[in-house]
């Protein structure tokens, strides 16, 4: 008979494995140290989360969950173009956030150095933003699909390429290409796109400031 699942359990080895991952960062962490922050054994743990890359996934989500809530988006309003503005927003503080230098940076270099890691974040990435806009992704078309690949994954690229550096990157004007190139499959020139972002863009007090209000839901 399957093992019924309980809520609490998966939500305590989630905690312990995001502050594992801030600590230690992704490759350092195993299931054994999880197991013992949460006072499981390792057997359980690995019940709940079969792979790793779940356990990364779901910091992803958890941040971005906290974000939309930080920036007052749970219940977002009007017509689809409007949100765009507000994925570009989100988007500089997720970034901004995990890039601080005494939290999830680590984590962030090691998901960003292991090319089959990145690709499942990508996907991730593609998933959450059609949902973002109510658009169900298994209906999205291969153009599209390619136009988030080609962003994203170019801007991961250049996040890890600055990372390496110790080079401060541009994070909103990296998502400003990004974003232009996802509107643009859906109808948005180049001209307009930068006019529905145009109201996102956060200066580097506002952005301190979120990151500042999120450590409190994000650090364990």
């Amino acid at each position: 008979m399957p093992r019924k699942e309980n809520a609490e359990a998966r939500e305590s080895i989630q905690r312990a494995a995001f502050a594992a991952f801030r600590e230690r960062g992704y490759t350092a962490t195993s299931y054994t140290e999880i197991a013992a922050r949460c006072g499981m054994n390792r057997a359980l743990v690995q019940y709940y989360f079969k792979k790793k890359e779940t356990l990364a996934l779901a910091l992803f989500t958890r941040l971005l969950e906290q974000t939309v809530e930080l920036l007052g988006y749970t219940e977002p309003e009007g017509p689809e173009e409007n949100r765009f503005a507000e994925l570009y927003r989100i988007g500089q503080v997720h970034f901004a956030f995990l890039c601080k230098s005494d939290g999830y940076l680590r984590f962030l270099q090691d998901v960003l150095g292991s090319r089959e890691l990145t690709e499942d974040v990508l996907a991730f990435n593609g998933s959450w933003a059609f949902a973002y806009l109510g658009r169900d992704d298994r209906a999205i078309d291969a153009k599209t699909m390619d136009s988030v690949i080609m962003g994203m994954g170019g801007f991961y690229e250049l996040l890890y390429h600055c990372l390496r550096e110790e080079r401060r990157m541009d994070i909103a004007a990296g998502l400003h290409r990004v974003m232009a190139t996802f509107m643009e499959p859906f109808g948005y020139t180049p001209e307009r796109a930068a006019e529905l972002l145009a109201p996102g863009k956060m200066g580097p007090a506002e952005l301190e400031t979120a990151c500042t209000r999120l450590a409190p839901t994000m650090y364990f």
